[in-house]
């Protein structure tokens, strides 16, 4: 592809991306800007250049600027005298580097190169939807329903995984004081039942002559074990009409006997 080519290839190329150009000075660090946003920029003695030189070691298109995507980059145009990018440092430039004829080069902001002995430097490089991918962040997710790609937006999606993730811990929590509340209600449910069947017991007078209890002794002995079926780990207590003995030396054992 001859220059000529490239050059009607690289105008007919349409971008929002802008950078701004200037006049470079390096012994005052003075710059001057050429135009604030080039989409592209052609340089060289040719009256359709959109910065036009004046040196004769320049020639009639020397280089040009221009977006390949999101960066930006020069091209030498086969220049006669070349296209160097330049190292400047305390107002002097202590080196240069000759670009390749027809290589491409990417620039950033802040990089100087010099054609036909002067100095131009790169000053800020505008990309739009650079700007709003990187506020936005899009990621591409599978969809859940459909299980296929689609374009979500990372920050978004942070805060929903975020929100998702706050409510599996609230729905744990609730599950587990749920199985708490349950486990407690299992267990009153089942003291309720041991007390109507010791209410039962008690409330049965058939069922008291039917076994034939007639001393306090053998009422305590039923009532302990009426306490047992409500709550094992109960201590026991002891009919107000009894009177408990401790065991001596001389008789083992708990006894009782009636007030009567």
């Amino acid at each position: 592809m001859s220059h000529l080519d490239f050059i009607k290839k690289i105008k007919e190329v349409k971008t929002e991306n802008r950078f701004k150009l200037y006049n470079y000075i390096p012994e005052t660090q003075e710059q001057i800007e050429f135009k604030s946003g080039y989409q592209y920029c052609l340089i060289g003695r040719h009256t359709d250049c959109n910065i036009q030189a004046e040196k004769d070691n320049c020639s009639r298109f020397h280089a040009v600027l221009y977006f390949v995507e999101d960066s930006l980059n020069i091209r030498d145009l086969d220049s006669r005298q070349g296209t160097y990018l330049a190292q400047i440092h305390s107002g002097k430039i202590i080196s240069r580097e000759k670009l390749a004829s027809f290589a491409e080069q990417p620039l950033k902001e802040g990089d100087v190169f010099i054609i036909a002995d002067q100095c131009y430097k790169i000053g800020e490089i505008i990309i739009p939807n650079a700007a709003v991918a990187k506020q936005l962040d899009l990621q591409t997710k599978k969809c859940a329903f459909c299980d296929s790609d689609v374009q979500v937006y990372k920050a978004e999606l942070e805060s929903v995984c975020d929100h998702l993730g706050q409510l599996s811990t609230d729905q744990q929590k609730m599950q587990a004081q749920l199985t708490r509340e349950e486990l407690k209600a299992n267990e009153i449910l089942e003291k309720l039942s041991k007390i109507k069947e010791a209410h039962t017991i008690f409330m049965n007078k058939d069922l008291v002559a039917t076994i034939g209890v007639s001393t306090v002794a053998e009422q305590q002995v039923l009532f302990d074990s009426a306490v047992q079926i409500i709550n094992p780990e109960a201590e026991k207590k002891t009919l107000k009409n009894a009177k408990q003995h401790k065991p001596t030396p001389f008789k083992k054992g708990v006894s009782y006997e009636d007030d009567e």
